[in-house]
């Protein structure tokens, strides 16, 4: 989970501050790939839940899992059109989506391990 975090705020601090536009091409694609190795890793750790948490924890897994991907395929098609989006407007984004998905991330493991009493 946080290996996405990672990859994904490091794009879109790229596109926000100083890559150049000749190396944009490159950056999408390393990405790209990065971004979906993680997710996969991250899915197949969900997938191997199944026996060990209870039903309710696995569908709230697959539906962290959903948003991550759906994070994705908006930043996939923000650099798509990035000649559209401002450096401003790059940065902005690049603010928001560090810190909501920060803040998410840390929300979801505190909340499974009270709930599957992890926590002392």
């Amino acid at each position: 989970m946080w290996q996405f975090y990672y990859i994904y705020t490091k794009a879109t601090y790229d596109f926000a501050f100083g890559t150049k536009e000749s190396k944009f091409d490159e950056l999408r694609s390393e990405y790209e790939k990065a971004a979906w190795l993680a997710l996969l890793e991250f899915r197949r750790t969900v997938s191997g839940a199944i026996y060990l948490v209870p039903e309710v924890h696995y569908r709230h897994l697959l539906d962290l899992f959903d948003d991550l991907v759906r994070k994705e395929a908006d930043l996939a098609l923000r650099m798509q059109t990035r000649t559209r989006i401002s450096a401003d407007d790059w940065r902005n984004y690049h603010e928001n989506v560090s810190r909501e998905l920060s803040t998410r991330f840390d929300e979801e493991i505190l909340f499974l391990a009270h709930e599957l009493r992890l926590n002392a």
